[in-house]
């Protein structure tokens, strides 16, 4: 008697640790009860930038990840705070909030791996730093919820096996759970059409990599605490809108005697192929190049002679050093080409091209030898003024050490 006792507890024992492992086992069995909680996502504005409110995007991927008895969900949400507007991609709850649904939009069910369209677009045009929101419903329980914008399917970041990470079931515990969240630059010669978008023939002095779009947006993305989620009311979630890449700008001056500058275009190398989102870490296993244009940022300045500034912004993952001052190729330098008219020795108006690098070594190190994680804009300026007469530039050497040397590519030619 004694003995069966023993087996019936030790059955019942085994039958309570089966439930608990069943992962999509809810606790109460009330059939009535949806086990639904309401969830409402508060975007907080106060960490982005000043003047970066229009990079804001419209709206964003938010996964809501079950860490006890797992389950999850994948939506997309408008920063906006259209609450009638989003819409689940993955596992959607048998339950929803009675919205109307979005024209055009068909049945989305577990599994679903459809398009979610191109959601990186900025412009909320609201430049006031204040939380927007909203709702949707999720099994109640304890969450993290993970947002950033959707930028996997856009013609400027790999599209790889690991982009729809969000829409696989058994990928998303594995990539939460070994914080793998990560995205890749995709990159193009320089013929391609997202690269050599200035119209002019690129002279590349610095051939050791290939490309990424001058057009990448900058990538929000945030990993909440822990939530405790139930359905005795309105379960409010903050989601900060964290700017995990970098706004770089590079500023330098031009010293011109017989010289008017009509347009300058630029080249960086040095940016990391990929990130990860969950650490930060950048990947430096390949690192690429991207073209911007240069503008003139001084005011009342003649135009034939005298010190004009000038400026240009990136927006990457990050941007590494050259590892010797020395090199004239490989990561951390900048080239130029300067479309520029100069008077000849009779006054006479001729279309000249200067071709210019330099290695910015100290540039790029007053902050880090990569640097990355900053929320701010960083500004790199150049310290050494490029001196520029008639059809030469001159000469440049300096005995401060701690200034960037500009390097002269070839002779200067004549536009045809």
């Amino acid at each position: 008697m004694i003995y069966r006792k023993t087996i019936y507890i030790l059955l019942a024992f085994l039958m309570c640790m089966f439930v608990s492992c069943t992962t999509e086992v809810e606790i109460c069995k009330d059939t009535d009860h949806q086990h639904l909680a309401e969830v409402e996502l508060e975007y907080d504005f106060s960490s982005v930038a000043d003047g970066m409110e229009a990079t804001v995007p419209d709206s964003m991927l938010v996964v809501a990840y079950r860490i006890i008895r797992s389950w999850k969900c994948t939506y997309i949400s408008h920063v906006s705070g259209d609450d009638t507007g989003g819409r689940f991609i993955y596992n959607r709850p048998a339950f929803e909030l009675p919205v109307e649904p979005i024209p055009g939009e068909g049945e989305e069910t577990e599994g679903d791996t459809s398009e979610t369209g191109d959601t990186e677009s900025p412009g909320t045009g609201d430049t006031e730093k204040h939380a927007l929101s909203e709702r949707f419903l999720v099994r109640q329980g304890e969450y993290r919820f993970i947002a950033f914008n959707n930028v996997m399917n856009s013609e400027i970041f790999e599209d790889n096996m690991d982009s729809r990470w969000f829409t696989k079931p058994g990928t998303i515990d594995k990539v939460i759970s070994e914080k793998e969240i990560k995205i890749y630059y995709r990159s193009y010669n320089l013929k391609n059409e997202h690269v050599n978008i200035y119209g002019k023939d690129w002279t590349d002095f610095n051939p050791y990599t290939t490309y990424i779009s001058g057009n990448a947006p900058p990538i929000y993305f945030h990993y909440t605490d822990v939530y405790s989620v139930n359905d005795k009311g309105l379960n409010k979630v903050n989601i900060e809108l964290n700017n995990v890449s970098q706004n770089i700008e590079l500023r330098f001056s031009i010293e011109r005697e017989d010289v008017k500058i009509n347009e300058i275009v630029a080249e960086i190398s040095g940016i990391p192929c990929g990130m990860n989102l969950m650490t930060g870490v950048l990947d430096l296993t390949k690192t690429y190049k991207t073209l911007f244009n240069v503008n003139e940022v001084s005011e009342g300045v003649d135009s034939w002679s005298g010190v004009s500034e000038y400026a240009g912004n990136i927006t990457v993952m990050g941007l590494a050093a050259s590892n010797n001052i020395q090199l004239k190729t490989g990561p951390g330098i900048m080239q130029l080409a300067i479309y520029a008219s100069a008077l000849d020795e009779y006054g006479r108006e001729k279309p000249k091209v200067f071709h210019l690098g330099i290695n910015l070594f100290n540039t790029i190190n007053k902050y880090a030898p990569v640097i990355s994680g900053f929320k701010n804009k960083v500004v790199l300026d150049i310290d050494n003024v490029l001196k520029i007469r008639r059809d030469e530039v001159l000469d440049n050497s300096d005995s401060d050490t701690g200034l960037d040397r500009w390097v002269i590519y070839d002779d200067v030619h004549v536009d045809i």
